[in-house]
């Protein structure tokens, strides 16, 4: 998603500054300090005055900006711990700036998701299948309790990566162009680079696997709970 904002929003292809870097989620939100989960009354402030500063049209608080990188949920890299934004805090602190605050939901299979960080990203050294589970486990619980909370009509649209691009780019044409306020054209660049990951599976044979099996059921009930409650409807 980082490099589909970075193509819609370059100078090159959007000379009206339809929307441009914005830092301030990246270094408010996800590594500040919280109060029962949610942000206190600085970080509010530094917020409002960011969003209220911002010229351009779109603003994409959490993908595109200085670091460059795709923040994940949860997500605290700088500071190597784990954040929960409050997604319904989120919300009404943009739209009382001024903004329609919308979420775009990413979809990826737990397998797809571990295959990545484990060995596509050279982390297998460092962390184990079951520790993953857990970690995974413990973000899906926290955003599907949030979503729970959230008027689905903040709801924009989602991305999956098990399907392939023409399936999204139809998708995104019934879902994400009008409630983003994106063309046609801004739409395709959104999806020029995108690949559809293909099916992986994965395995720790070092590890206690009861306990993994344990942990990845727990994964999955998750996981089910997101997609069929709040992905799949989106994706028709």
């Amino acid at each position: 998603m980082a490099s589909a904002w970075e193509r819609i929003c370059s100078e090159k292809e959007s000379p009206n500054s339809f929307c441009y870097p914005e830092t301030s989620f990246n270094s408010i939100v996800l590594c500040h300090e919280y109060q029962r989960e949610q942000l206190n009354p600085r970080a509010i402030g530094e917020l409002r005055l960011a969003a209220r500063q911002y010229k351009g049209k779109l603003m994409i608080v959490n993908t595109f900006g200085e670091s460059g990188q795709m923040h994940s949920y949860p997500f605290c890299k700088s500071k190597e711990k784990i954040a929960n934004p409050d997604i319904r805090q989120l919300a009404e602190l943009y739209e009382s700036a001024g903004f329609d605050f919308r979420v775009v939901l990413l979809d990826r299979t737990p397998e797809s998701s571990m295959a990545s960080l484990l060995i596509s990203r050279g982390m297998r050294h460092k962390q184990q299948l079951m520790w993953q589970a857990q970690e995974m486990t413990a973000g899906l619980q926290a955003l599907n309790m949030q979503l729970s909370k959230l008027d689905p009509r903040f709801l924009a649209g989602a991305v999956s990566l098990e399907r392939r691009k023409r399936e999204n780019k139809d998708n995104a044409y019934l879902h994400l162009e009008k409630s983003l306020s994106l063309s046609s054209d801004s739409l395709k660049k959104m999806f020029k680079g995108f690949h559809s990951k293909e099916p992986q599976c994965i395995d720790s044979a070092n590890e206690d696997q009861t306990q993994l099996e344990k942990h990845l059921v727990d994964l999955y009930k998750q996981y089910y709970q997101y997609h069929t409650c709040y992905v799949s409807p989106l994706l028709s």
